[in-house]
């Protein structure tokens, strides 16, 4: 099973990059669900079984990076700085958000170019904060629950908020190809 889910995960990143996410969706699972093991003490050899993913993941990420700066799919954000990226990644957050609840005005392709922001900006980026907020308190929750070994239900709500959080990364703009400055497809 472990060679096989590998060998999967090689395939997947073939079709689609973005799937390198799945080391660290794995980890949290078998962090804050299946209880394999608590990150306390860390001992390198108790998370040796993520290597072969990890060990994939990463060329999949820069060869990906490489494919796309060649074909001219990152040319859009040569003149945008990193701060401008990153403020795009909190609104876009707040706006899949949105997105997940009211699903309206979706395009099939990116209509929403750089530099531009999309329409709701200001509230994406209020609900984006709060989000990020409530995940950052979830967490520190969950690292303090770990640390006394009295981890509560709440580990369901943290592993859901940090699933969101951790396959959406890839699509949040900070090192996004093309022009479009948010995927609504991906919602």
């Amino acid at each position: 099973h472990y060679i096989a889910s590998n060998a999967l995960f090689l395939v997947a990143c073939c079709a689609k990059p973005s799937v390198i996410t799945f080391p660290g969706m794995v980890f949290l699972l078998d962090t804050l669900i299946l209880r394999k093991f608590t990150p306390f003490p860390f001992e390198w050899k108790r998370y040796k079984q993520y290597a072969p993913a990890v060990a994939i993941a990463i060329p999949v990420a820069i060869l990906a990076q490489i494919a796309q700066t060649a074909g001219g799919a990152t040319m859009h954000q040569a003149g945008i700085p990193l701060w401008y990226r990153c403020l795009n990644a909190l609104f876009s957050v707040g706006v899949y958000l949105r997105n997940l609840v009211w699903p309206s005005s979706l395009a099939p392709q990116c209509a929403i170019q750089w530099p531009a922001l999309p329409h709701f900006a200001i509230g994406g980026v209020l609900i984006g904060g709060g989000f990020l907020l409530f995940a950052a308190f979830l967490t520190f929750k969950v690292y303090r629950w770990l640390q006394d070994g009295a981890l509560k239900d709440a580990q369901h709500i943290t592993t859901g908020v940090l699933w969101f959080l951790g396959t959406l990364f890839p699509m949040l703009g900070i090192s996004a190809f093309g022009g479009h400055a948010f995927a609504d497809r991906f919602t």
